[in-house]
């Protein structure tokens, strides 16, 4: 009996690579966005399968490639959820509106 995609690994990070090594070297902030959510996805994915040693330089290089987003471009917000210290990318001018909504 064969694997099915979702047992084989090795497919899974060929074809994650491959996507990834697609746009690795763009400049423009859409590809540049989607290299981040492909090796957040990966990073994700590899720690959903027991590889956390696998998942850590993916979700790092995820995370730096979502810091350098230019502040113009709204996508590269969708970053900020993995960043190990969210305030840090947060523009001032959004954090200050977020910090203004206070439930207590």
């Amino acid at each position: 009996m064969s694997q099915t995609p979702f047992r084989n690994l090795e497919s899974g990070r060929k074809y994650f690579k491959m996507s990834a090594d697609e746009v690795r070297d763009a400049v423009d902030p859409y590809s540049r966005y989607t290299l981040a959510l492909t090796l957040q996805t990966w990073g994700l994915g590899e720690l959903a399968s027991g590889s956390p040693e696998k998942a850590q330089p993916l979700i790092d290089e995820a995370r730096t490639t979502y810091r350098a987003m230019p502040d113009w471009f709204p996508q590269g917000r969708w970053g900020w959820t993995i960043s190990r210290d969210p305030w840090d990318t947060i523009p001032a001018g959004i954090k200050r509106r977020v910090e203004d909504i206070s439930l207590t």
